[in-house]
């Protein structure tokens, strides 16, 4: 399932990468589930691209190789001796001669000649499971400004990279950087359910009154915000694709940690990180400063 990360998307892309065919051709059928997909564990670990597209990739591949079978029995040649390429003219995807671009039978001439001699459909349905796991990366770097009067944080600028292998869709790889930085801005500032330890009782009023979640106000403005990513390559993964998705997460509360810590020289185990909590660690600091001096 893709949840809003572009996996669908990057799908999409991957078939019209195989088959040369134009991306806005291709349709993939969301409504997937246990009636008419083979049972999978869950939609998690960052698997979206690596072995959901993997299997996309994988499927192509074979349907690829079965057009320019059928393709050699019409050129009355080799598979081999057969490219495939689209044709920005016509619009989709067209198999020749090595050699000889201009004497092309188009991808739905050849679907149409199998389908109408009642030879063959194009068509392939398999399972792929990923022999690794490769780890994806991110690094956060975080300015922080802490007013000690009133013991707010604000975060003026960020930059943020990332390894994800080949990045199949720029845009939507950003976008996911990017809110998995806020949400964990959240979890570093403002996001808490505050209980009794004893009787488990909540402590707030509710989420809709105490409990906070970020908004573009707390975040960096955009011209502050440097996203950019390593130029690898995990050859398991289609096209040296693999994941982002917790790894985006995971780091952002930590390094927004550290920032607060090389501010104001306080380290500070549990999160969020209040301006109640921020002006009572300043205040304790202060006094084991004086009693320090005094002895």
């Amino acid at each position: 399932m893709d949840h809003g990360g572009g996996t669908w998307d990057a799908g999409a892309k991957v078939v019209a990468e195989v088959l040369k065919v134009p991306f806005e051709k291709i349709s993939i059928d969301n409504g997937v589930d246990t009636r008419t997909t083979v049972f999978d564990v869950n939609t998690h670990a960052t698997r979206g691209i690596y072995c959901g597209c993997g299997a996309i990739k994988f499927v192509a591949e074979k349907v690829k190789e079965m057009l320019l079978n059928y393709a050699a029995t019409l050129f009355k040649d080799r598979p081999e001796n057969l490219d495939l390429a689209l044709n920005q003219e016509l619009g989709q995807g067209v198999i020749y001669p090595k050699g000889l671009p201009e004497n092309y039978k188009t991808i739905g001439e050849i679907a149409d000649h199998a389908r109408i001699n009642s030879v063959e459909t194009f068509s392939y349905t398999s399972t792929l499971r990923q022999k690794n796991c490769p780890p994806c990366f991110i690094t956060y770097f975080t300015e922080v400004k802490v007013d000690t009067r009133t013991g707010e944080i604000t975060v003026p600028r960020v930059v943020m990279l990332g390894d994800s292998g080949t990045i199949i869709n720029p845009e939507l790889w950003k976008g996911q950087i990017l809110g998995a930085y806020a949400l964990g801005l959240g979890v570093g500032k403002l996001e808490s359910i505050p209980y009794d330890k004893v009787t488990g009782k909540l402590k707030c009023n509710g989420f809709i009154t105490d409990f906070k979640v970020p908004t573009t106000i707390d975040m960096p403005n955009i011209d502050n915000i440097i996203v950019d990513h390593a130029h690898t390559y995990e050859p398991t993964g289609p096209f040296g694709a693999k994941g982002i998705g917790e790894a985006a997460l995971s780091a952002v509360a930590s390094s927004f940690g550290n920032a607060v810590y090389n501010a104001v020289g306080i380290r500070f185990h549990e999160l969020p990180i209040t301006p109640e909590i921020m002006l009572k660690a300043l205040e304790e600091k202060e006094i084991g400063g004086k009693l320090r001096n005094a002895n």
